[in-house]
């Protein structure tokens, strides 16, 4: 998602969005999206958002999200950054971990305010001006998050349904052994309803799904310091080439590459 060691930042305004522009992702970032307008829906980890002008979308690292047009004749215009903890001041990083999914920006806010004038400083700043303007600007917008109410009463889909439910289990479990024969058993629904949920909501299997949050997880404890095998075997890789094969497919570089990179 980076551009070298630029926080990712980017101004979206499109007249007609096409629906197959959009796709769905998952990456070991956070993402923060302000929606200006347009008319679309946000699926969030199996929960779908219905996006209103001025909100604002958290979305934690290893979470899996889209974004879905519900008309190509709304412009649709959105600020969007991607940032990581190191990119925080430190007493910010706690305070973004415990933060909602959902705000509703007022026009009076600050926060409306800073993603205006970024916008108009894109077009006046340099390259290191602009690159020390939006690290302030997330810093700060996080930093008033904190003090607001989320808005998660909005989500359109139940967050009790079975499939938000199976979803939360996979993200908050990157430990566990999980096959669609466990799913049926925890979660009482065939294996056919979940490989068609799976398909149809996110675009991959299961175990597609399952295997991206594993490696994921494992790229986080290896950027830490744990060591490579370990951290095989926590996310249940039996067998070293197999896991080093899945690292490689999903993430596009060695697992060595990442040793301890964020200690």
């Amino acid at each position: 998602m980076r551009d070298q060691d630029q926080l990712f930042y980017h101004h979206t305004y499109t007249l007609t969005p096409k629906k197959e522009d959009f796709y769905g992702h998952i990456h070991n970032e956070y993402e923060l999206l302000f929606f200006y307008g347009g008319k679309a829906d946000f699926d969030i980890g199996g929960k779908t958002y219905h996006l209103r002008k001025n909100d604002l979308i958290l979305v934690k690292p290893a979470i899996y999200h889209y974004l879905n047009i519900l008309s190509d004749s709304t412009p649709y215009d959105r600020v969007v950054f991607n940032f990581r903890d190191e990119d925080l001041n430190p007493d910010i990083r706690e305070i973004t971990s415990k933060l909602g999914t959902r705000y509703s920006i007022d026009n009076e806010s600050p926060i409306k305010y800073l993603m205006d004038a970024l916008i108009k400083n894109e077009m006046v700043l340099n390259i290191d001006e602009f690159e020390y303007d939006k690290l302030s600007t997330i810093n700060i917008i996080l930093s008033c998050l904190n003090h607001m109410p989320n808005e998660n009463e909005y989500i359109v889909k139940d967050s009790e349904d079975a499939f938000s439910m199976i979803v939360d289990y996979i993200d908050e479990n990157p430990e566990v052994s999980i096959n669609s024969k466990i799913l049926k058993e925890k979660f009482y629904v065939s294996e056919s309803w979940i490989s068609h949920a799976f398909k149809n909501r996110f675009g991959m299997s299961l175990m597609q799904y399952v295997n991206k949050k594993k490696i994921l997880y494992a790229q986080q404890l290896i950027e830490t310091g744990t060591s490579i095998k370990k951290a095989s075997e926590i996310c249940e890789y039996k067998d070293y080439t197999t896991f080093y094969r899945q690292y490689k497919k999903y993430l596009g570089k060695e697992p060595m590459k990442d040793k301890g990179r964020l200690q």
